[in-house]
């Protein structure tokens, strides 16, 4: 039931990785690039990525604070507008790896880093259909109820355990392994 949930929640425009054609279990994040929590996330989600790639998908959508962090809404541009010449998770991951340098030589360098075209990616950067786009995953986090970041969703249920210190990962194993979350 919360599989077809999930699955019904996705949409044509989320990046996936993993199993995305018969995922056993949907991991979903709701992230800001500015966040050092979600900076902290991002390393373990990799280890998990890879552990269980073959069994889940992992979906990541935007959820820019930019109340309090003034170049979330850049940061998520600057990794859409690299998804354009798909280069997404390339990008998605040097923006974690260097979250806060986001200046106009550190985004230069990072589109130089990804061989990506110049001049198609500044004009992707302020593309109304991928600020649409952002927009579009903020405004889901909200009707899910989401206050911060990182907030993750495990075939559709919201994760409220600690997610560091392996409490994700554990929950994971007892989903594949068919016992229920506490959430």
């Amino acid at each position: 039931k919360n599989m077809k949930k999930a699955l019904h929640s996705l949409q044509q425009s989320d990046h996936l990785r993993g199993n995305i054609k018969n995922p056993t279990l949907i991991l979903m994040e709701y992230g800001d690039y500015q966040c050092p929590y979600c900076k902290a996330a991002a390393p373990v989600i990799d280890e998990i990525v890879q552990k269980f790639d073959d069994s889940f998908c992992f979906v990541y959508r935007h959820f820019p604070l930019t109340d309090l962090h003034d170049w979330a809404q850049l940061a998520a541009q600057v990794s859409e507008a690299a998804g354009q010449q798909d280069k997404f998770w390339e990008m998605h991951h040097l923006l974690y790896r260097h979250e806060g340098e986001l200046s106009e030589d550190d985004i230069e360098r990072y589109v130089e880093s990804l061989s990506l075209d110049l001049e198609q990616f500044i004009d992707d950067l302020t593309d109304p259909l991928l600020v649409e786009k952002i927009k579009q995953d903020f405004m889901s986090g909200i009707q899910f109820g989401i206050q911060g970041t990182p907030s993750f969703f495990l075939d559709g249920r919201q994760f409220k355990e600690s997610w560091h210190d392996g409490g994700l990962e554990r929950a994971i194993e007892r989903q594949l392994r068919g016992n229920t979350i506490h959430l």
